[in-house]
């Protein structure tokens, strides 16, 4: 009965607190997830945020300074009898 009693919490404090139901939150699985991001894009046109554009630039920027990396790394590791120093 303990997890009852919670689910009934939970839903109380959902409705007391004015938020949105639990109908505009995101569901378990890709598709879900997939489904929310296009309803959620509907209503706000977060893609063209400044502050998302810089988020995801970030993030691939870090992406490909990750990559750049590791090759660098990986070419200076690599041993090949007389040509073992890169440099």
């Amino acid at each position: 009965m303990p997890r009852v009693c919670c689910c009934h919490l939970e839903f109380a404090r959902v409705v007391l607190k004015c938020q949105s139901g639990w109908f505009f939150a995101p569901s378990f699985g890709v598709a879900a997830i997939f489904r929310f991001i296009l309803f959620f894009q509907g209503f706000h046109n977060w893609t063209l945020n400044p502050f998302h554009m810089m988020g995801v630039a970030g993030v691939l920027g870090a992406a490909l300074l990750c990559a750049i990396h590791g090759a660098t790394v990986e070419n200076t590791l690599f041993e090949d009898g007389d040509g073992a120093n890169t440099f």
